[in-house]
């Protein structure tokens, strides 16, 4: 059975998670899908701004897009097609999910916005056709999956002789029960 490209759109912002949300979006395309790269230039709202600077802002935007994406891409044989668009208007999640539906997106990722509210995530999951993967700025290559646990001697024997998962003493503390069924 063959796999179906994935055509995914990556939301860029320029935050400190962009760099993560290309990453994971290539991961995702490679072997034969593409990336669509999307940034948008907003913050018009109620306002109209003057035709010229709307285009400069546009042009500077695809500018840095390149460069950004670019510096980020992996040439490698299986690379995914690169796609960049900049968009402009007010409505940032109705922007994602419009490219989203023109590209027959897979999939939309995005980053964590932090501290900013996360209104645009949220808009884009309830909007949104297919899946969105949302990222932070964290590599979890270094720093670990989950922050470190510490387990007692006891503990560990325990559960790598496959008799309990923790010792009588963590138990209470324990959320679960867990055993080896199979």
């Amino acid at each position: 059975m063959s796999k179906k490209p994935v055509q995914v759109v990556a939301a860029i912002d320029f935050g400190p998670e962009s760099e993560r949300v290309l990453k994971v979006a290539y991961q995702w395309a490679r072997g034969g899908g593409s990336v669509h790269a999307l940034h948008i230039v907003s913050g018009f709202r109620g306002v109209t701004p003057h035709p010229d600077k709307t285009e400069t802002q546009v042009a500077d935007a695809m500018v840095r897009l390149e460069a950004h994406v670019t510096k980020h891409w992996l040439k490698l044989s299986d690379a995914p097609k690169l796609f960049v668009h900049v968009l402009r208007g007010s409505s940032v999640p109705d922007q994602i999910i419009e490219l989203s539906y023109e590209a027959h997106a897979s999939m939309v990722v995005m980053g964590n916005p932090g501290d900013k509210g996360g209104s645009v995530v949220r808009k884009v999951v309830h909007m949104a056709r297919c899946p969105i993967v949302v990222v932070n700025d964290v590599d979890y290559s270094s720093e670990g999956f989950l922050p470190p646990f510490k387990v007692c001697e006891t503990c560990r024997d325990d559960r790598m002789a496959g008799i309990r998962w923790y010792c009588d003493t963590h138990r209470d503390a324990a959320s679960h029960d867990a055993k080896e069924i199979a």
